[in-house]
């Protein structure tokens, strides 16, 4: 005969103390702590879709939609800086933001600058750029998933920017009939 174990869990601490307890009836545990998710951070990425407020999402059609993260070096232990470059369809930009160690999950660009071309009429860039420029809605708070393939940028109104180690695919932009 066997009976169903149930586990109860407990959150504690935060930033990189934060510790998840798993207990059993019994009252044996398992206690996991944080890391932070920095390593994979620091790579070139490729915009896969950006989903606004409303839940709209557009896929990227544009292989060259980056944004690079480069750590450098900062004097200061409780907090990492790191440059950001990017590019929308035309349109490049430069941001200098900020990894607190205390709250790694957060994602802050205090500093955005960005070209100002004109482009071709698409829809794609100028909702991008709003995203990822507007620091009234910041921080935002990401998450790495896939094994770092994947980063996934969250704002405070919840509009998501999705990001990928590869380009997205050629061609997989238009319409499709099964």
């Amino acid at each position: 005969m066997s009976f169903p174990i149930y586990l109860n869990y407990n959150i504690s601490g935060s930033g990189i103390d934060k510790t998840l307890t798993l207990r059993n009836s019994l009252g044996d545990f398992v206690l996991y702590g944080r890391q932070p998710q920095t390593e994979s951070l620091f790579k070139i990425r490729y915009s896969y879709s950006t989903e606004t407020a409303n839940g709209i999402i557009y896929p990227s059609p544009l292989d060259n939609t980056t944004l690079i993260v480069s750590p450098f070096e900062n004097e200061f232990p409780e907090f990492d800086d790191s440059e950001i470059m990017g590019h929308g369809n035309c349109n490049a930009y430069y941001a200098l933001q900020d990894i607190y160690i205390l709250n790694e999950t957060e994602f802050n660009m205090p500093l955005f600058t960005q070209t100002f071309v004109e482009c071709d009429d698409n829809f794609y860039e100028p909702t991008y750029l709003s995203i990822i420029s507007n620091e009234a809605n910041g921080p935002f708070s990401y998450d790495i998933q896939d094994d770092g393939n994947t980063l996934i940028l969250t704002n405070a109104m919840g509009e998501v920017l999705t990001f990928g180690e590869q380009a997205p695919p050629a061609n997989i932009i238009g319409q499709w009939y099964l």
